[in-house]
């Protein structure tokens, strides 16, 4: 319903209304006085006074009042008569004694009033309906649209693009708010896309800082490797000394600004990409061997032949963080050892050793997993910090004086989870971490 057919009915109703008001003006709700009728009854009342009948049964026989010359109150009654609007004639059996006074039956002009007030108040009911009809359809098809796109609009403007525009049937405004829809449709699709977007970049970020790490960490050791090198020599040179310093206390640059800037990235994702695939377990002995210059490590037993779920990108974090860490802090010969695990024990939330995200803890039993032992022949953790060494940022007082984010043990803890395996890292002359992949 547009506009203009408002107006259009509720021209016709006011003209409706006006046709009754002007009827009602118009109207003869009274009949004319029938002069042969009453002319008779003057006939008959003469006769009956003339035969002897009483004045006063000849006013109830013949319903008129009969006024006498001889009255005292003949003139009152008269004017009394005249102004009720009744019939007045002579009354004159022989000869004029007195009036007769028909009184009329209905008042013309009471009767005309009264259809007058009842007519204007009939127009005044349908119009006041009329009215009220009128702001109701205004209401529903105009105000109430606006005021929920208004609802909308607001909802928008906070950032609420969840929040839903109603259509309805009678909507006059239905492609406009079809429209706004859509509008806010699009912009919650491209606001995913965005944080999509920006959570790519970030992980992005996060995997080429922390990667970064590991050949600078190289770089460093590379170094300190010339300069013990360089000072053995009888002609050592101070020149060449300078030099491997300098590049070393870049390296030190480097890996701070690295750290830094992995760590703002670190705080703002929730969870780092890996992806497990089914790969042949040999590669592991090559990351090992990447990382020689950490110091000398020693493989005690051959690496067993299978298949195993894992990330290599992420694996080979691993190794590396672990294998840096044992650098850092022990600086002694650092021992990897092989083994098919043989039974683990299991509980209600896992599996006992570390292996916290197993999907089905009841299946897993005999040769399941590939475990990688690493050990090294330092100090170890203070028992204190034994629990929290894993956890996001926690630095271990053992860590006082030397570089690091505390995000080493973490990652390398999340990455194997993730891979459908597990971490575990005690003290036992020396510190061990013990990484578990699980077999295909």
């Amino acid at each position: 319903m547009k506009m203009r057919f408002l107006g259009i009915i509720y021209t016709i109703v006011m003209l409706v209304m006006l046709k009754v008001l002007l009827g009602s003006f118009g109207q003869d709700d009274f009949s004319k006085r029938d002069m042969v009728y009453y002319n008779d009854k003057i006939e008959q009342i003469n006769d009956a006074y003339n035969s002897g009948m009483s004045v006063g049964d000849i006013k109830k026989q013949y319903n008129c009042d009969i006024l006498l010359r001889d009255d005292s109150d003949y003139m009152s009654k008269l004017y009394g008569c005249y102004a009720n609007y009744g019939l007045v004639v002579d009354f004159e059996p022989d000869e004029v004694i007195g009036k007769i006074c028909f009184v009329a039956e209905e008042n013309a002009f009471s009767d005309a009033k009264g259809n007058v007030r009842r007519n204007i108040i009939y127009i005044w009911v349908a119009l006041f309906v009329s009215g009220y009809v009128f702001m109701f359809v205004l209401y529903y098809n105009y105000i109430r649209p606006f005021k929920e796109l208004k609802h909308f609009s607001g909802e928008v403007a906070k950032g609420n693009l969840d929040v839903l525009l109603p259509m309805h049937r009678a909507n006059l405004f239905g492609a406009f708010t079809e429209s706004f829809d859509l509008m806010r449709e699009e912009l919650s699709k491209s606001r995913k896309r965005e944080a999509e977007a920006e959570k790519s970049k970030k992980e992005l970020v996060a995997q080429l800082s922390h990667d970064i790490k590991t050949p600078v960490a190289t770089i460093k050791a590379t170094c300190e490797v010339l300069e013990m090198q360089e000072k053995m020599k009888a002609d050592a040179s101070d020149a060449t000394l300078e030099k491997i310093g300098y590049i070393s206390n870049k390296a030190d640059t480097i890996d701070s600004l690295i750290s830094n800037m992995f760590q703002a990235t670190l705080e703002e994702l929730e969870v780092l990409e890996v992806k497990p695939v089914e790969t042949d377990s040999r590669i592991i002995s090559g990351f090992f061997d990447e990382l020689s210059s950490y110091g000398n490590i020693v493989v005690d037993n051959e690496l067993p032949e299978c298949l195993v779920y894992m990330d290599k990108l992420r694996m080979e974090q691993v190794i590396g963080n672990v294998i840096g860490n044992s650098a850092k802090y022990a600086g002694t010969d650092i021992n990897v050892s092989y083994k098919l695990c043989e039974e683990v024990a299991v509980n209600g939330a896992g599996i006992a050793s570390g292996l916290h995200n197993a999907k089905d803890a009841n299946t897993i039993g005999k040769n399941n997993f590939l475990k990688i032992t690493v050990r090294d022949y330092g100090p170890g953790i203070p028992d204190e910090d034994i629990y929290n060494v894993t956890e996001k940022f926690y630095r271990g007082k053992n860590a006082v004086g030397k570089q690091g984010s505390g995000l080493g043990l973490y990652l390398a803890k999340f990455f194997m989870e993730k891979q459908l395996g597990g971490f575990e890292c005690y003290n036992d002359n020396g510190f061990v971490v013990e990484l578990y992949l699980k077999k295909v």
